[in-house]
């Protein structure tokens, strides 16, 4: 590994003053210490920027800059364009990293000088920092190297703060994708520039948890909307750029989407949402019958919708252990639980499209490979 790895650290911030600490503690925790880390303030009302200050009198290498109210895209952008590493590694304000994330992420691009990315496993956390879910140690598919096909069927990278980028091929893809005209991805922009940087970089991992994603239950009613429609804006701009992929990965694709939508609308009380999406998806994918997470979301929203004044219907939100979680709980193979051998049947649907999906993803990476080869001759 070159310790002369430069990292910025790109860390978007709007009145984040409830965790933005917690996410630099666990950033001045990293063993890997060639870093810069800027903080790019986005019209904060609260006390984000004197927060953020006090820590730069404590380490010269938190940087603050400040924007008017742009949006995540905006800010992290200008944090490209101000920092100097050959990696970038983007933080949101309210996630944490465990120690070694970056050590072993730039040892991942350190070895591979064709990859445009890596990425490392996240667990789920709430407010208070408990975990959320389930996380396992032996998953059944682990994508690597040319995963467009994979990442569209699924977005394996699962939030903002889990991969770190070669900074040569984001200047050659762009960056974050602003708004333009009717095409806005608000709310799958990190999805967006991880579709165009695996159409022409391989992708690598570190299988190990790295990354701790903060679950907010006080999004704002309309956010599951935008995201809603960015996700279908963008899934028909890819099937129009990448016609040589199968459309039934696509089909998946939003059928996986739906299952996120529903919990989502779900968690901001949009019953009645809940229950259109729920008639759209079964139009899409009948796979949304074999999912016991789908009724319990769709039967208490349509009790909720049809009697408005029944008891409110439970988070579908699921904690793990009840007590904050601990890096070695994470880290500890004995305390990561495994798949179990006998599946549902909705699982074991979806371990047969793994691998088909696989399959394709494969076939069509010799095609590229072979593509390269004649073409070098």
């Amino acid at each position: 590994m070159s310790r002369n790895s430069l990292v910025s650290v790109l860390i978007p911030a709007y009145n984040a003053e409830r965790f933005i600490a917690e996410t630099l503690d666990s950033l001045l925790a990293q063993t890997y210490s060639q870093f810069e880390a800027i903080v790019v303030d986005d019209g904060s009302t609260d006390r984000t920027i004197n927060i953020v200050r006090d820590y730069m009198q404590k380490d010269s290498r938190i940087r603050l800059l400040q924007q008017n109210h742009a949006g995540v895209v905006a800010a992290r952008n200008l944090a490209i364009q101000n920092s100097s590493g050959v990696y970038l590694a983007p933080l949101d304000s309210d996630d944490l990293w465990f120690p070694r994330k970056l050590e072993k992420q730039v040892q991942a691009l350190d070895a591979d000088p064709n990859a445009g990315m890596v990425y490392s496993w996240s667990v789920s956390i709430d407010q208070q920092n408990r975990l959320l879910w389930r996380y396992y140690i032996d998953r059944p598919f682990v994508p690597e190297g040319w995963v467009l096909s994979t990442l569209i069927f699924y977005n394996f990278m699962e939030n903002g703060s889990v991969p770190m980028f070669r900074r040569s091929c984001i200047e050659k893809v762009g960056g974050y994708a602003l708004p333009i005209e009717d095409l806005n991805f608000q709310g799958c922009e990190d999805y967006e520039l991880y579709l165009r940087l695996a159409k022409h970089y391989p992708v690598r991992v570190v299988r190990e948890y790295a990354i701790a994603y903060r679950q907010s239950t006080g999004s704002l009613a309309s956010k599951h909307l935008s995201m809603y429609h960015s996700f279908f804006q963008l899934m028909a701009m890819m099937r129009r750029q990448n016609p040589e992929i199968p459309e039934i990965v696509f089909r998946w694709s939003r059928g996986l989407f739906y299952n996120f939508a529903l919990v989502k609308g779900y968690e901001n009380q949009d019953y009645k949402q809940v229950l259109l999406w729920f008639w759209e998806g079964l139009g899409v994918d009948w796979a949304l019958l074999l999912r016991p997470e789908t009724f319990r979301v769709v039967v208490p929203s349509a009790l909720r919708f049809v009697f408005p004044r029944s008891p409110k219907p439970k988070s579908a939100v699921k904690q793990l252990p009840a007590q904050k979680f601990t890096l070695e709980q994470v880290n500890d193979p004995n305390n990561k639980r495994r798949y179990p051998w006998l599946r549902k049947p909705y699982e074991l649907l979806m371990l047969r499209r793994w691998a088909r999906v696989t399959r394709i993803n494969q076939a069509l990476a010799d095609c590229k490979t072979r593509e390269s080869v004649l073409a070098a001759r």
